[in-house]
Order: structure tokens, then C-alpha cells, then sequence
């Protein structure tokens, strides 16, 4: 997420205010930018915010700063999870 945001969000293991609104940045981009589908701008990293940034960063494994862990990449969700190939 701080690729795209520049937040710096640190990872704490908890859901909090910052990482919402980092949520929520990644999604107005997406939606905006890159998104092969609309995207509810909600702060929540759901089924179909998963899909759509686990899609652009297989076309774009570059965007990630780790080429390999990008084009092996997958998801889990705790109500979805998807691995493409």
C-alpha cells in the first residue's frame, strides 16, 4: 500500500485509523487509475479491493519494489481468497 499511497504506514498487525485512510487512498487510485472494475471507496480491504489491486500487481509486478514475490503473488481475505497464475 505505501507503494502507492506514500503514507509509510507501518505494520503493527492492527487495523486503525491510518490504515483506513490508507485503504481508502489505494482505493480513489485505483478506482481512478487502474481498476478493471468500480471500487466502493469505503477503507475496507475486502474481496473486491483484494481482486483489483492482486490484478494490477501481477500486470505490474515493477510497482512493487519485489519482482518476484509480485508475480507469485495471491491473498487472502478471511471471506476470499484467490491465487492467479
Amino acid at each position: 500500500m505505501n507503494a502507492y499511497t506514500n503514507l509509510h504506514l507501518l505494520k503493527d498487525g492492527k487495523f486503525g485509523p491510518q490504515t483506513e485512510l490508507g485503504v481508502r487512498k489505494l482505493q480513489e487510485l485505483s478506482h481512478r487509475t487502474w481498476a478493471t472494475r468500480e471500487l466502493q471507496i469505503d477503507g475496507v480491504f475486502g474481496q473486491d479491493t483484494g481482486q483489483v489491486v492482486l490484478e494490477h500487481v501481477k500486470r505490474n509486478p515493477w510497482t512493487t519494489g519485489d519482482f518476484t514475490k509480485a508475480t507469485r503473488c495471491g491473498h487472502s481475505v478471511p471471506s476470499h481468497t484467490v491465487v492467479l497464475d
